[in-house]
Order: C-alpha cells, then structure tokens, then sequence
C-alpha cells in the first residue's frame, strides 16, 4: 500500500499545464510542466528526503514528508523554471546535499550546480573549471562512496571530476565521446564509475582507487604508487547467452582481466636517445620469487598496467625453417608469415599462454621508472564461487609451473635446433651445384636429418598454419605437455594422481630428448665444423642458451 507524505511540491502554475501543439493539438508528451523530477534520500537519516520539481522548486523534510520546507529561495542567483534533474543527498553529513538545475530549455546553458551543509539553508555554487558554451548544463552530480568531497559531474557534452567537494571540477572524459550524460552511478563492490550518455550507451571508467587516492602529497610528488583494489583469480566460464558464445560482441568491451596497477609521474620521462621511456613493473611472491614482469607506460600524469593475475609464459617456439614436406611453400607475406625477425610462430595443438593463474593471497608490486623504486602490496583474491582451498589451488599451480618450465626447456631445445637447421639451409645455398663441396653437402645433410628426427618429436613440423595439418600429423611432445597443462588448470582442484603420472611419463621422454639433443651439439657439430671448415665454409653457431 502507498501512503500520500507530501502537498503538491510544485508552483501548479496552469499556464505551464496546457495542450500542446499549436493550431492542432497533438499531447505527445512535449511539455510536462509542474511536474516532480528528481528526489534524494538521505543514507543516514531515513527521515530526510529531498524533492525537486521541473519547474525549479526544492524541497526538503526532516520528519519522513509529515512537513516539508521550501529551500528554492535560498539559491541565489538561481533563475526560474529550471529542471532539478538530480538530488544527491550526502553520506557523509546529514544535512549535506548537492543538485543540479538545468536551465537549457529556457536558452540558458549555463551549468546550475548548488551544494548545501545546512539543510538547504544556505547554498553554495559550485561550477568553477566547467567551460561556459552551448552544451555546458549540467544532468547529474553524483558522491564518491569512500571519499567524501568526491564528486562527479555529468554535463550535456562531459564528465567532471572534484576532490575539493566541488569547488573545483577538472575534465574526465580521457576516451569518452562528446556525449550527453545523463546518469552517473558507482558500482561499489568493484570501485567502478558507470555513466549513461543519450545515444552513446553506456560507459564504464573501471578502479577509481587512484583518484580516491589523489591529494596533494601525490601531486607534489615526483612519482608515486596507488594502493591497489583487491583482485579477483575469476575463472571463466561460458553461460547461455554469453555473447562470446552465442553472438556477436562488438557491442561491448570488457576491461582487461586481473589487477589495475596505477602510479603517478609528475613528468614524462625519456630515455638517453630522446624516445618514450617506460617503467619496469615486477610482481613478486611472498617468498621474493619473481612471477611476472612487464613493462608500462612512463607519461605524466597517471598511468595504467593490468597484471592479468598470471605467472610469465614460455617463450615462443621460432620456427626459422620452412615446413617439412612443402618445398614450394616460400618464406614472404603471401604464403607463410615470417616476421621482420624471419621466424614464424608454432602453430599446433596446445599452442597458446601457459603462465598459470598466481594463488591466492599477497604480491608485492615494485614499479621501477624514472630513477624511482616504488613499492606497494596487492591481494589477489579467490574466485568466491570456487569450492578449492588455497592448498589445493597451491598444488594445482605448483605442478602447471613445473609443467611450463618443462615447454621451456623444450622450447629453448626446439629454437637452438631451428637455429642451426637454419643455418645448414643458408650454407646448401652456398654449396649448391659445387662438385668440390660433396662432403661438406653429405655432412651437411646428415646433421641436418639428425636434427629433424629429433625436433619432430617435439612438435609437427610439416604444419603450414592450416588447421587441418592438427589432423594428419600426430602431435609431439609439445603439445602433450601443453594440453596437460591445460587440463591441470582447468577450474579451481589438486591435480589427480594420474596427471602427476603423465607428468612423469613426459618428463622421462623429455630427459631422453635431451641427452640425445646433448650429443647432437657437443659431438655431432663439432663433426660437422671441422669438415665444413676444412672446405673454407664457416661453422656452425649454437644461439646462446637463457
């Protein structure tokens, strides 16, 4: 049931309630005049509620609507018939307010921007640092949940920021079209501003910590670290009607997944030739172990680097050599896709990221940029819908690093081999319809098919790139060992004992690969050098190991 708390809390001036339309009446809903248009709710007191009509009255009552007072007179300077198209009562002061009035329909386009500590006694303009011009009246004020004197500001072409309770606005648009906005509000739990604009949909600046944690140590400062928010380890998961899944999605971006990592500079900051410098960003664990490094942006002002919560991944297989079994496949753009490096990524089952998700719990974050060392902490949260216990999710992670670090070694071998083979491929040119070198060409391929007998137990190296190479080929160790990572990963559990089993199983044929890698570099190159140097041809190179 309703109960009426209120008299009419408009002017009722009937001049204002009339047909529309002119000659023909047409009612469509142009005017709506003497109508309530916006009410606030103190979150402190249940009893204080604000009004506000679209003729320019507010009104304010103490008592749950048993009396309400009429505070519009105390505006100054405040013209008639405006829109009181926002109240934001405070959570911070009980008798704190802010409003906006919009003045465009009556050819006034000035932002109305009023903030009360009274009760609507006194007022207080509040608009300095909004540009004056056609499109500068304000729609919506809004206050930081956790900061009070923050204020946000929406205006018929930008958003607006203030950390002094609005005494003063600086721009916040960054990447935001020139858009009406006409609604703010904060999503609490995640620390995110979401706006919504008329005809741009809707817009969302993710992790507002830095500028809650703005104030004048962090300006005067030549450099400095925000706290970060909690992270969330969430696991992916497709749900009917997942856009991923079910449609197109380009009608939304997602923010990248894991931390927000924010710092401050008071300059730009460039390097020794003049270019863009940049920061170096390392995630530790609680042990100083190093999980992840990365590199950002060293602009003034502030800046952004998500750590997507993962450990480092291996280093790409570079596959240097054309594919086996396809002589009139050429190395260019317009059949196989080498890189300015000359190397082509590995393209087989199980390619793809393999750093695992960190554990739960703290990292220390240590930003190094412009001669600073900054140094914070950041927990990384677990999924709450996860059913794992943190020693669970522990074993879980420890065994998919050991798995990586197994890829790692058998990339680092697979990359040392493509470097060579590459290397034979360019001395055959070099040796190619010569009698004199028939040796050297016999040694030559002899290696290099040593070589590939080895290499193709790790991965498939007649794949070209089509997916149907994944069906005609067996996979190799390589992949083997990345799909059992993936599996490993998949959700939040310890590891079964028969992945522990088939980790063993990989890891022997592994160390055979190895010792016959071993041999193949310390006696079989060595072979092959001293012929092709006693035929005035140069040896071969083994790239340094990492």
């Amino acid at each position: 049931t309703w109960r009426e708390i209120s008299p009419d809390l408009t002017t009722d001036d009937e001049t204002k309630q009339v047909d529309s339309g002119g000659l023909t009446f047409d009612n469509v809903g142009v005017d709506y005049g003497t109508t309530l248009f916006a009410i606030g709710e103190s979150p402190l007191e249940p009893d204080i509620l604000w009004a506000g009509s679209n003729d320019g009255l507010i009104h304010v009552t103490r008592d749950g609507g048993d009396s309400w007072t009429n505070v519009t007179v105390n505006l100054g300077g405040l013209p008639p018939w405006g829109t009181v198209s926002n109240i934001e009562a405070s959570r911070f002061a009980v008798g704190s307010a802010y409003v906006t009035v919009d003045l465009h329909q009556v050819d006034d386009r000035d932002p109305y921007v009023y903030r009360t500590n009274d009760f609507g006694a006194s007022w207080t303009l509040i608009t300095n640092g909004i540009p004056r011009g056609m499109l500068s009246y304000a729609h919506v004020i809004r206050e930081d949940p956790e900061r009070p004197g923050m204020l946000y500001l929406g205006t018929e072409n930008a958003v607006y920021l203030s950390i002094d309770d609005g005494d003063n606005w600086v721009p916040l648009r960054n990447n935001l079209p020139p858009a009406p906005v006409h609604w703010l509000t904060i999503q609490e739990a995640y620390g995110d501003l979401v706006l919504g604009t008329y005809g741009r949909g809707f817009w969302i600046l993710d992790d507002l910590s830095p500028l809650r944690q703005l104030d004048d140590g962090v300006l005067a400062s030549r450099a400095h670290l925000f706290e970060p928010r909690p992270a969330y380890r969430l696991l992916r998961r497709s749900l009917p009607g997942d856009p991923d899944r079910d449609g197109p999605h380009g009608y939304r971006e997602d923010p990248p997944f894991g931390a927000p990592i924010n710092y401050y500079l008071a300059d730009s900051i460039v390097d020794a030739a003049g270019s863009d410098g940049e920061a170096a960003i390392t995630i530790r664990d609680d042990f100083g172990n190093v999980v992840r490094t990365l590199r950002g942006n060293a602009s003034a002002g502030i800046n952004r680097v998500y750590w997507d919560l993962r450990h480092e991944e291996s280093p790409p297989i570079e596959l240097r050599t054309p594919p086996l079994g396809h002589p009139g496949v050429a190395f260019g753009p317009d059949s196989i896709g080498y890189n300015d490096e000359g190397w082509r990524e590995l393209d087989v089952e199980g390619s793809g990221p393999n750093g695992p998700l960190a554990v739960p719990g703290k990292y220390a974050v240590e930003v190094d940029v412009g001669g600073h060392l900054l140094t914070t902490t950041l927990e990384v949260v677990k999924d709450p819908t996860s059913a794992a216990s943190k020693d669970d999710i522990r074993a879980q992670i420890d065994l998919a690093l050991r798995i990586r670090d197994q890829v790692n070694v058998l990339t680092e071998m697979g990359n040392s081999i493509e470097w060579i083979r590459k290397q034979i491929d360019d001395l055959e040119d070099l040796m190619r319809g010569r009698s004199d070198m028939t040796e050297a060409q016999g040694a030559a391929a002899s290696f290099d098919q040593k070589l590939i007998d080895l290499e193709r137990e790790f991965y498939i190296l007649r794949t070209t790139g089509a997916s149907e190479n994944l069906l005609r080929f067996p996979a190799g160790l390589f992949s083997h060992f990345k799909m059992l990572g993936g599996y490993v990963t998949t959700g939040d559990a310890r590891p079964t004992s028969s992945k522990y089993e088939v980790f063993d199983e990989l890891s022997a044929r592994l160390e055979q690969h190895r010792e016959i890698y071993g041999s193949l570099i310390s006696t079989d190159l060595d072979e092959f050098n001293s012929i092709a140097r006693a035929h005035g041809l140069p040896g071969l190179a083994v790239p340094p190991q990492n």
